[in-house]
């Protein structure tokens, strides 16, 4: 296999999910811009809600990722009542799932936004623009299970058309409800239920084109046993994100103390990172298929080791790029975003410091999620607890004295450069042994056959 061969079919099998989910960044990028041009006041609201919109990610990856393990093993059955029977668990517990939520930003949200240092003067909004968002989260997580099947079957195209159709009426909407109708940042809700709606019609007409689903009853058996798949799968993938959640309102809550300005600009530097941990995280699930597929033809681990030497080297590269390109240019980006110079200011220092160490932190991200896909997910969970637990730890203890948020950042960035020892220390484990395999659906059906 040729260094360019092993580069080619990785990033082939990457290019797809990063242009699904860069739409999706895209998205939410345009339409802080359209708010921040309406209102500065907005993005406020918005910075707070960035532990929440991470939350509804984590559901969102959870969702998908069993979506396609229910979706894979009833295209290898055929058993077109099955998939029905699945996917209309995974319906069941997305209204489940999202109503406990609301419940519970009802009667401890207020407690919440006192906790990370909210203005009392928007925790009223912020708390009531949370519950919106939970409202429209479930037509967005049941859109997002339905495309599932689309992308399975070999019509994965025709999802991305529907979705930049989609993403674009969406800026319209938004625009429209904000500058016109003034209605603030529920304008983001109008156009996500508008636009969700749309989407849904058309992975509905999708759907019924393949002749997929076949009707039948839920069997309760079989619904244990599917539950139980559900929480295996979703679990290790939704923890990893509660952690980043923790560590999101800990740096507000932190940040609060300094100036309303840097924890809005926080929240838009967050939303970038968004952007540029794209290309880590759909190269580390494409290495994860291949690593498990050369595992299934019979690679060593040196040839193993070979393909992810080739791969890392080229995503250091990339990962270079991106955080040299950040760092010159970091006023100019931040500026797409709001007009606010005050803003921009604070955002630009944040970058300044922080922006070096994306050279490793995309590299890093690539191989967690890789770790993940190839059974090797509670390796990556202890890592993220532990160095994001002692992360934060100092964090607080400096802010705690008093320091120039300038060394805030630089606990940041070094936190995020040291990660290349456990990086290396990683990659130089497949170089003795055979990473473990992880098990395709399909194949534990046969096994059980």
């Amino acid at each position: 296999m040729t260094s360019y061969g092993t580069i080619k079919a990785v990033y082939s099998l990457a290019l797809p999910m990063v242009l699904t989910a860069f739409i999706g960044i895209f998205s939410l990028l345009v339409n802080t811009r359209i708010l921040a041009e309406a209102d500065g006041s907005y993005l406020y609201i918005l910075a707070i809600h960035v532990p929440f919109s991470i939350f509804i990610i984590a559901l969102l990856e959870s969702f998908q990722a069993v979506g396609f393990a229910f979706a894979g093993e009833a295209k290898g059955t055929k058993d077109k009542g099955l998939l029905w029977r699945r996917f209309g668990l995974l319906m069941i517990i997305i209204v489940v799932v999202l109503a406990v939520t609301a419940g519970l930003i009802l009667g401890l949200g207020d407690h919440f936004l006192t906790a990370i240092n909210v203005d009392p003067a928007k925790a009223t909004i912020i708390k009531y623009f949370i519950l919106a968002s939970t409202a429209s989260a479930v037509l967005m997580l049941t859109a997002a299970v339905l495309s599932v099947p689309c992308y399975v079957n070999g019509i994965g195209l025709k999802v991305n058309a529907i979705n930049i159709s989609t993403t674009i009426l969406g800026f319209v909407i938004t625009w429209y409800a904000s500058h016109k109708l003034g209605w603030g940042v529920y304008s983001l809700i109008a156009a996500q239920i508008c636009t969700t709606l749309i989407s849904l019609s058309f992975y509905v007409l999708l759907i019924s084109r393949l002749k997929i689903f076949e009707v039948s009853a839920l069997k309760w058996t079989e619904l244990k046993a599917n539950f139980k798949r559900f929480v295996s799968i979703a679990f290790p993938v939704c923890t990893s994100f509660v952690i980043i959640i923790f560590q999101s309102s800990v740096l507000n809550s932190v940040f609060a103390n300094y100036s309303t300005e840097l924890v809005v600009g926080y929240g838009i530097v967050y939303r970038l990172q968004n952007l540029i941990i794209l290309p880590g995280i759909a190269i580390g699930i494409a290495l994860a298929i291949k690593v498990n597929e050369g595992r299934g033809l019979g690679f060593g681990s040196a040839q193993v080791f070979d393909m992810l030497r080739e791969v890392f080297l080229s995503l250091f590269a990339l990962y270079g790029v991106l955080a040299l390109t950040f760092y010159l240019f970091r006023t100019s980006i931040v500026g797409l975003i709001t007009p606010d110079p005050q803003i921009i200011s604070q955002a630009a220092s944040y970058l300044s410091i922080v922006a070096p160490s994306y050279l490793v932190f995309g590299p890093l991200l690539c191989l967690l999620i890789m770790q993940e896909q190839i059974g090797k997910g509670l390796r990556s969970l202890i890592y993220n607890i532990v160095s994001i637990g002692l992360q934060l730890a100092v964090v607080i203890y400096l802010a705690s004295t008093g320091v120039p948020k300038e060394t805030l950042f630089l606990t940041i960035s070094a936190a995020g450069g040291l990660s290349i020892f456990y990086l290396l220390y990683e990659l130089s484990c497949y170089r003795k042994q055979k990473p473990p395999l992880a098990v395709s659906p399909t194949q534990k059906s046969q096994r059980t056959v």
